[in-house]
């Protein structure tokens, strides 16, 4: 990769500027924050001159600059009400262009430097492993929780909207839309990320998925063995310690620690239309729709025999049944019969392991297949 012009460091130094002083038009706006998704120096620039704005009034003396420190400053005050949660947006006070230049220059964002930066990072995108941002320093301001058979709506500080599934909770970092907009996910959510100069970054268990706008969805539980991520629309970066991948609409990616794998669905809502109470489940193992239909109803699944949850099956159940409707689906489909001590749910083959037809067949073979609610 080629070495940066300094005419092209220039028009990045001047498309920040204007960029942060709230004067780009809207095809300058996409390019800056297409700018600063790709090039990590520019993004650290601007985290810079973001933190620094929040502590450092002495280089300008302006109303403008008192009132952006009251809103950095600012703690949010949401409106809660049952299972839907807002939190007021976050909207920084626009600067002047040339108030922008001068801290800039402060903070060493001269060209030598932005040179040096860009060549450093460019490298550092040709390397077959990147770095995911570090977490390490993370320190949760507030967190949200959808407990058993419940959803929550967050509307965060920037915009964004996040609607977390049962027995989930999103942690949301100190300075989340002053300095930063990073938080923690455990469990499932549906986000719609709004555009924003800093990057939205969700952590799910060993995987970042880092986004500017978008719609997506992304699941890791305690028990689960992988993160999934499903772009509904957007793009995403998703992360993690081995390396990097760009997922656009209709991609999935799962992965951990050590591996990151990717596909392409035809109708990614299937991983969405949770929210909207229709569990959908294709060619997914009966564990993963115990699991599930366990968290929405406060249920506890144990198998005699262990080979059903190794099972598939394809159905939808929707979560506006009752608890007995549902189980009465899982019932006929696994082709069990059911004993129940409290909220725990014992699954009892009703022939031999080795006579039943497989559910993935009978998933996708039989129009009879039961769906809650059809």
């Amino acid at each position: 990769m080629g070495v940066t012009s300094p005419l092209d460091l220039q028009r990045d130094v001047e498309l920040l500027d204007r960029y942060l002083a709230g004067e780009c038009s809207p095809e300058e706006r996409v390019g800056a924050q297409e700018a600063l998704t790709a090039r990590a120096p520019l993004r650290a620039v601007y985290e810079a001159i973001q933190a620094s704005v929040a502590t450092d009034t002495a280089l300008f003396a302006r109303d403008d600059d008192a009132a952006w420190s009251r809103l950095s400053g600012a703690i949010d005050r949401p409106t809660a009400r049952v299972n839907r949660v807002a939190v007021p947006e976050h909207r920084p006070t626009q600067r002047h262009s040339v108030g922008w230049r001068i801290r800039a220059l402060q903070y060493g964002v001269g060209m030598a430097l932005m040179a040096t930066a860009i060549v450093v990072g460019s490298r550092m995108t040709t390397s077959r492993a990147s770095t995911p941002v570090s977490f390490a320093s993370f320190t949760a301001a507030r967190s949200f929780v959808a407990t058993h058979g419940e959803q929550t709506a967050v509307t965060l500080a920037d915009g964004s909207r996040v609607v977390l599934a049962p027995d989930s909770r999103l942690e949301i970092a100190q300075g989340f839309g002053a300095t930063n907009r990073m938080v923690v996910l455990r469990g499932e959510g549906y986000f719609e990320v709004t555009s924003g100069v800093a990057p939205f970054i969700v952590r799910a268990g060993e995987v970042t998925a880092r986004v500017l706008g978008t719609a997506f969805n992304i699941r890791r539980y305690p028990t689960d063995a992988a993160t999934r991520i499903a772009v509904v629309r957007g793009k995403i970066s998703a992360t993690n310690r081995r390396g990097a991948t760009t997922l656009t609409a209709r991609m999935v990616a799962v992965g951990n620690d050590s591996t990151l794998s990717t596909s392409t669905v035809d109708d990614p809502t299937q991983f969405t239309q949770w929210t909207t109470g229709r569990l959908v489940f294709r060619n997914a193992p009966a564990s993963e729709v115990l699991a599930a239909v366990g968290r929405w109803y406060g249920l506890t699944f144990h198998a005699a025999d262990t080979t059903l949850a190794t099972q598939v099956l394809t159905t939808v159940i929707e979560t506006r049944r009752s608890r007995t409707e549902a189980l009465a689906v899982l019932a006929s489909i696994l082709d069990v019969r059911m004993t129940a001590m409290g909220d725990t749910i014992t699954l009892i083959p009703k022939r031999a392991t080795s006579a039943r037809t497989p559910l993935r067949r009978r998933a996708a073979d039989s129009p009879s297949l039961p769906e809650l609610g059809r």
